[in-house]
């Protein structure tokens, strides 16, 4: 079998799929970089990432330990930037295949040089045949890279089919990831705490790590369980056009033209999948990556939409409760609401690619996305 070629276009490719990846918060903490004579694709921390502040004072690896005290006096860990990552690098394994590569994948693979969070080798054509890109488990997704998009409005009521819900659970556990579909009742209460969450935000309140002064659009929610008020609020947007959040009392700040408009009517039934792992180590964390790109990538070929409520767990005392009384999948990694609705693209911060990784060259498809 002929040895796929490796040229200048198949790495632009390579970096065009790596940096299409979802970026939570418009913040890309990862670079790449290649090795030609062992056809490696390294992802590497940022290093302005790399050299942050625990919360509490101590100097530590900031990705690897935490990043930057918080306001709230909760800290955020590197989850975020660990996951965006993770999901960079399953674009990078469907990208070779679709080139006619068998990617060899390590993550964390040198314990003294932290800053290499995965290594990506092209190892020759795949052993399953150089169609495996294209009709294997990775069917489809190659094309999904360049059209998949957050969409924070509403979807419709009808209901995602069992048989999509059980494949999209399948995909993930083929990660290594612990999939969860909280019923009704559990929607309510997860979607809730991403309510708080969004409050916090909206009264200028950000988790340690997170950079200031980014503007940042609102997280499209449906209407979740009891809230402050007490009762089910219904399908409404998350700040109602009151100008307080809901379930606070706190006004919100002035009006940002990167929100979404308040007061859209969003689904009566979400649906949640809320993606754990069995342990919360950094290698965890990018394992939960590379399953919610799965996830994501495996949505857009069925014709979902997706919105990932990323910020309920980027605080500790939120993502605690996130796990529930029951403990709930593991170690809570990713939410995501999925539903059929609108190609409504997620908005860019001002602040977008300030710390990005590579850019998509000029006249690549597909630019990068949260």
């Amino acid at each position: 079998m002929q040895e796929p070629v490796l040229n200048a276009a198949a790495l632009e490719t390579l970096v065009s799929a790596a940096v299409a990846a979802p970026s939570l918060r418009d913040v890309r903490p990862w670079r790449l970089r290649f090795l030609p004579y062992t056809r490696t694709v390294e992802v590497r921390a940022d290093g302005t990432w790399t050299d942050g502040v625990r919360a509490g004072g101590a100097r530590t690896d900031g990705l690897r330990a935490g990043v930057r005290p918080s306001p709230s006096g909760t800290g955020w860990d590197g989850r975020g930037p660990y996951v965006s990552a993770g999901a960079a690098v399953l674009n990078l394994r469907v990208a070779a295949r679709h080139l006619g590569w068998e990617p060899v994948t390590q993550v964390l693979p040198d314990p003294a040089d932290p800053g290499l969070l995965a290594a990506v080798r092209l190892a020759g054509a795949p052993r399953t045949g150089p169609e495996a890109g294209r009709c294997g488990p990775d069917r489809g997704l190659y094309d999904a890279i360049w059209r998949r998009h957050s969409s924070r409005l509403p979807f419709g009521d009808h209901p995602v089919p069992d048989g999509i819900l059980a494949e999209l659970a399948s995909a993930a556990r083929a990660e290594g990831a612990v999939p969860a579909l909280p019923g009704t009742e559990e929607t309510g209460r997860l979607l809730d705490l991403a309510a708080e969450a969004e409050h916090r935000d909206a009264a200028g309140r950000l988790p340690a790590g997170c950079l200031p002064g980014i503007g940042l659009p609102a997280l499209g929610l449906p209407g979740g369980g009891s809230t402050g008020s007490g009762g089910r609020s219904g399908p409404c947007a998350t700040v109602p056009r009151d100008g307080r959040a809901r379930g606070g009392n706190a006004p919100a700040p002035p009006p940002d033209p990167d929100r979404r408009p308040s007061g859209l009517r969003f689904e009566e039934h979400p649906r949640l999948l809320l993606l754990g792992t069995r342990h919360d180590r950094p290698a965890d964390r990018l394992l939960a990556g590379q399953a919610l790109q799965r996830v994501l990538l495996l949505l857009t070929v069925r014709g979902l939409r997706a919105s990932v409520l990323h910020r309920a767990l980027e605080w500790e005392d939120l993502r605690r409760r996130v796990r529930g009384p029951s403990g709930g999948p593991g170690s809570p990694q990713a939410l995501v609401r999925i539903g059929y609705g609108p190609e409504g693209p997620t908005p860019r911060s001002p602040g977008a690619g300030t710390r990005a990784g590579p850019r998509a060259p000029a006249g690549t498809p597909g630019p990068a996305r949260t």
